[in-house]
Order: structure tokens, then sequence, then C-alpha cells
């Protein structure tokens, strides 16, 4: 079972923050991702500054490529319960080179200006350019 916050309407809504041991272990999961996350804005500046482009949208897949000066950022949202096929030109924000999701760790290469890689159910990627 997913863990809840506590708490409801008014004036039941201002309980105290917890810290540390007092977490659930779900709590200290999404902690930990959105920590990653956070790195991860940190370090590319398209995420906060850049130009979007839609790469695809439908009813469970959402995908666009961020660009700031040199920092290219592509972001996958699948929210369907089966793995989806990503099939999409990122040309001409990317190059031909050597990306990574940046919250797995999957290593992925843009070819003639396409990606193609599969991304689990209910998953995000976060694809970035392999650093030098």
């Amino acid at each position: 079972m997913v863990g809840k916050m506590t708490g409801a309407g008014d004036p039941d809504n201002r309980r105290n923050m917890r810290f540390g041991d007092q977490l659930s272990a779900d709590e200290k999961r999404v902690l930990e991702n959105f920590k990653k996350l956070g790195a991860i804005r940190r370090a590319h500046p398209a995420l906060r500054y850049g130009s979007r482009r839609t790469l695809a949208a439908d009813h469970d897949l959402y995908a666009f490529v961020r660009a700031h000066l040199n920092d290219r950022v592509a972001v996958v949202f699948n929210r369907a319960k089966s793995a989806a096929k990503m099939d999409t030109t990122v040309a001409p924000e990317t190059e031909d080179v050597d990306y990574a999701d940046a919250l797995s760790g999957k290593q992925l290469e843009v070819k003639n200006g396409k990606l193609e890689f599969n991304l689990p159910a209910q998953t995000a990627a976060l694809i970035t350019k392999e650093r030098d």
C-alpha cells in the first residue's frame, strides 16, 4: 500500500513536518527521487531556461526537448501500464552522439537525428548528453 500524508481540511492541514526516521519507506523513496531530480535540474540549464519543443504527445506518452546554449535535455513520460517505444526525431536540437537517461543511467544513442528506445511502464526519462 502506498503511504499517505496525514491530515485533512483546516485546521488539520497544519501538522508538523516530519524528517529522518519519522518518514515511511515510501516517503524516503520519494524524497530520494526528488533529490535526484533537483541535482539533474541544477546540472542542466536547459531544464530551467531552455526553449521547449514537443516531440510526441498522445494519451500515455509525452516527450519534449529543451535547449539552452549548448545544453540539451529530452524529457519523456510514459504513464501507460505497459512499456512504450520512443521513436522520434530529436534534431536539430541534438547531435548524433552518446546520451544517457539521467534517472536510470541507461545508455542511449542518437543516430541520424533519431532517438529510439523503450521506456518501462509508468516511468520517465531525462535524456542528457554524455559528459566529455
